[in-house]
């Protein structure tokens, strides 16, 4: 028997990333540009220094350190006037846009049973502004945060600690996410895992491994 008709008869959870899968990035350079008089491209190279050169930043994303000291080190150098701490209270309320659709689908899969759940790399501000916002409020059994979790992916660790508090088998769990790297990681532990690239994609996917999905649809 092939491992998609396994999984066809055996799926009881779903596995969301947040970023780039159920949310994408809102209006904050073009706000920060307006409101502030901060150039956007000082922006994307403030970015790029986080999240490529500062190992600071990357050890906040296992709840080790606090992104607003590590902030107030970089902000300077790229023309931010402002204290750290106002301009991580702008960024996270300011650029964090909800993919609707995919938090419908959530809602939908639910309806068959099937537990959902977000499991994303997140430092802890941003983390606990996710779970305030309405748009999540009640649409997932539980969210798992990097920063909580004390491992970040794509480490087969972390996967390791989310399946073991889900309390399933990893073949009975199907995971989605827009990185190759943490799809490879999540197969590795025997979990059914496929990249998420677009909308229609993905529903073709959630078709194939869930079919009690489609016959509910058109009831």
């Amino acid at each position: 028997m092939s491992s998609k008709l396994r999984a066809q008869r055996g799926i009881k959870a779903v596995i969301f990333d947040a970023d780039g899968v159920l949310q994408t990035y809102g209006d904050f350079p073009e706000y920060a540009e307006k409101k502030y008089g901060w150039d956007a491209k000082n922006y994307f190279d403030t970015l790029h220094s986080l999240f490529h050169d500062s190992r600071d930043y990357d050890r906040t994303l296992t709840g080790k350190g606090d992104a607003v000291s590590v902030l107030r080190g970089i902000l300077p150098s790229f023309g931010w006037n402002h204290s750290a701490a106002l301009f991580l209270r702008e960024w996270v309320s300011r650029n964090i846009v909800v993919r609707q659709r995919m938090v419908e689908s959530v809602a939908r899969i639910r309806k068959c049973s099937i537990r959902c759940y977000m499991a994303t790399n997140q430092e802890r501000h941003r983390a606990r502004h996710m779970m305030r916002m309405a748009a999540y409020k009640d649409a997932f059994d539980a969210m798992f945060f990097s920063c909580d979790l004390g491992t970040k992916k794509p480490a087969e660790r972390y996967f390791r600690k989310v399946v073991h508090a889900i309390a399933l088998d990893p073949e009975n769990i199907l995971f989605f996410d827009d990185h190759e790297g943490n799809i490879s990681a999540a197969r590795r532990i025997g979990m059914h895992a496929e990249l998420y690239t677009d909308y229609r994609t993905y529903c073709g996917h959630v078709k194939k491994y869930i079919p009690s999905l489609v016959r509910s649809s058109k009831r």
